[in-house]
């Protein structure tokens, strides 16, 4: 019985992912609040290499990352991240949200396709809170406040290189604008 070692694996996946957050207090409160509280908080995933190979003895390997297509699925960017600010003073908070998903091409240079490329796209989403009595707090927002089309292409059903919707829903938002509202009562 012989043992296989990392050392002896091919090398298919490289990423990173960063995340950070920090906060300020900025000592000036409004509502008769003691003082603020501005907060930075920001998650991303920088992929440098995404290989794999379909068929196990075949000498096809897919390079997926930064790519898309009947190949390797879903547009995966070299870097997405996600990016929050929220300031917060007694009981209201307000945050914007920067969801950043980078350009992708298609996996397929053999082959021309009505979309060859994605270009990067940026969501901005904002939220407000209001914790108005003890235990009740109310949370309103807009996703995809600046209505960001999402970017289009012909399907794999009509001989593109998309998936369902002409597009990638699990990447792209799909809906546009949308509000929601939660209330949260503890008790």
């Amino acid at each position: 019985m012989s043992s296989l070692s990392a050392t002896h694996l091919p090398r298919l996946v490289e990423t990173a992912c960063a995340r950070a957050a920090t906060s300020v207090d900025l000592g000036v409160g409004a509502f008769g609040g003691n003082g603020s509280n501005l907060a930075f908080r920001m998650n991303g995933t920088y992929t440098d290499m995404w290989d794999y190979t379909p068929v196990n003895g075949l000498n096809i390997i897919n390079h997926c990352a930064g790519a898309f297509g009947r190949n390797c699925g879903a547009p995966l960017p070299d870097w997405a991240h996600s990016f929050r600010t929220t300031w917060a003073t007694g009981p209201l908070d307000v945050s914007l949200m920067w969801r950043y998903v980078g350009e992708t091409t298609d996996d397929d240079p053999a082959t021309l396709y009505a979309r060859e490329k994605f270009k990067a796209k940026s969501y901005f989403d904002v939220t407000f809170g209001w914790a108005f009595m003890e235990g009740v707090r109310l949370n309103v927002g807009i996703d995809n406040a600046l209505n960001e089309k999402p970017e289009l292409g012909a399907s794999t059903q009509q001989g593109g290189n998309v998936e369902q919707s002409n597009t990638y829903p699990t990447v792209f938002d799909v809906i546009g604008r949308s509000y929601w509202a939660t209330l949260k009562v503890n008790f």
